[in-house]
């Protein structure tokens, strides 16, 4: 089994919570998603791959105090690879707008969190781990 990570990116703007989604290229298939990626062999931790996936697909260089492990998981399988993955996800809080793009996709948007809805990705284990990470995002400004 293949580990890999899900980091759903927030933000808080005029006191709204937008998320930050990518459209990745088309031969990627253009769905819209949260920042993915493996673990690599250089990677010391889910956390580092996070953070490096991160900075590779958005240009966004976290510090440690702005990513938090939701301590959730899921597992699926991947038919085109034949491969089964665990990917973990994580919640990154930012205070920034600019966004560089990786060459996996060709565009980005921040949405209102309050009107995003599952159809809003591809896969409903993004949706959830949106829903994770708005939970956590919440409960981490209360304290």
């Amino acid at each position: 089994m293949s580990e890999k990570v899900q980091v759903v990116i927030l933000r808080e703007l005029n006191e709204k919570v937008e998320v930050l989604l990518l459209q990745t290229n088309p031969n990627r298939g253009q769905f819209w998603q949260n920042v993915t990626g493996g673990k690599e062999a250089n990677d010391t931790s889910n956390f580092d791959a996070a953070k490096r996936e991160v900075k590779e697909e958005t240009g966004i260089e976290l510090d440690q105090n702005d990513l938090f492990d939701l301590d959730k998981s899921f597992n699926y399988y991947d038919s085109n690879r034949n491969t089964h993955y665990l990917e973990h996800i994580f919640m990154a809080r930012v205070h920034t707008e600019a966004i560089t793009l990786s060459t996996e996709h060709q565009a980005y948007r921040w949405i209102s969190a309050n009107t995003i809805q599952s159809n809003n990705y591809k896969f409903e284990s993004s949706f959830q781990a949106f829903l994770s990470a708005l939970d956590f995002f919440h409960q981490e400004k209360k304290t």
